[in-house]
């Protein structure tokens, strides 16, 4: 279940034309919110303490990718 403030969210894009309807806004949030998700998970597992210089920069990366997409 979406939260209510999120539904609002929705209900104001759908009415005010920015999104074609309710159902395609919905799961526009969804696939956004599982996006964040896998995101979150990847970066605490890359973020683990190593001493490997790779790794450091790919998390540095993902946390970096995961910031940008909070934002969209």
């Amino acid at each position: 279940m979406l939260p209510n403030e999120l539904v609002d969210s929705i209900d104001e894009e759908v009415a005010s034309e920015q999104m074609a309807s309710g159902t395609k806004a919905k799961i526009h949030a969804l696939e956004r919110e599982r996006r964040r998700k896998i995101a979150e998970q990847d970066a605490a597992i890359v973020a683990r303490p190593r001493t490997d210089a790779v790794m450091d920069s790919l998390a540095e990366y993902i946390a970096a990718d995961y910031q940008r997409s909070r934002y969209t």
